[in-house]
């Protein structure tokens, strides 16, 4: 295509706006990246939820906070819980939650389901833990140790988690 003119033309022929817009409308609205391709530079949402000023509670929706958002969790205000709660099933979802101040007295961390649809497994320092149709995992006051980490990928029917965790199984309820 050559714009001749003010005039965008194919060859020798002129394009009017019309079809000029179809073409526009009908280009793909995303990228494929085959085998040994890369995507440089791209970086993840973060978001900071903090209890030092109260506390936190927080119904996750896709609009608000994309796919790939990484939370960070500064848990360490005292009796002050910090409750998030996943959006609801949509396939392709994606959020990682990590700890980064180990939380206060009388503080937990609760980070639950839309209802009965986690699923996976919790890797604590005393043992291992299955996560099968449960809707919360609270962590006791302060034993939502920094490090810790809690990552949710939904396939459409369910979250599925994997939590590594520095408290003891004990220290972490699933109900």
């Amino acid at each position: 295509m050559i714009i001749k003119g003010g005039f965008l033309t194919m060859g020798t022929k002129r394009v009017g706006l019309a079809r000029t817009e179809a073409l526009l409308e009908n280009l793909k609205r995303e990228i494929v990246l085959g085998v040994g391709s890369s995507l440089a530079g791209g970086r993840r949402k973060v978001s900071t939820f903090d209890n030092a000023s109260g506390a936190v509670t927080e119904v996750l929706t896709e609009a608000t906070y994309p796919s790939g958002t990484l939370f960070t969790l500064k848990c360490a205000g005292t009796s002050k819980a910090v409750d998030l709660t996943l959006p609801a099933l949509t396939a392709g979802l994606e959020y990682t939650f990590v700890v980064q101040t180990t939380s206060g007295t009388g503080s937990t961390l609760t980070i639950s389901g839309p209802s009965a649809v986690l699923e996976g497994v919790a890797v604590l320092d005393d043992a291992t833990a299955d996560i099968t149709g449960r809707t919360n995992m609270v962590f006791d006051a302060t034993k939502a140790i920094v490090g810790t980490r809690v990552s949710a990928i939904c396939d459409g029917v369910k979250w599925n988690i994997v939590l590594h965790a520095l408290c003891d199984a004990s220290e972490l309820t699933l109900s």
